[in-house]
């Protein structure tokens, strides 16, 4: 790779990748995803989630927040229950 000419990321860009998700930004995932997808473990596609996004945002940026402070996601996105 010497000689190859790689882009450099300005500062302003550089100290954004480190800054917490705000709730924009979040809304903005939200808002834009496909929710006809196949339902998550627990039966939900994404279109609840949008739907129901008036009551979910506030308990959604608490998770981001706590995973921007700790790195670690919290153990019950990764639970499945058995049916």
């Amino acid at each position: 790779m010497n000689g190859f000419p790689f882009k450099r990321l300005s500062e302003e860009v550089k100290n954004g990748l480190v800054l917490p998700f705000s709730l924009i930004e979040i809304e903005k995932v939200v808002k834009e995803s496909d929710g006809n997808k196949s339902p998550e473990t627990d039966g939900f596609n994404f279109v609840f989630t949008k739907d129901f996004w008036y009551l979910m945002k506030d308990g959604e940026r608490i998770m981001f927040d706590q995973f921007y402070g700790n790195s670690v996601l919290p153990r019950s996105l990764f639970y499945s229950q058995s049916r």
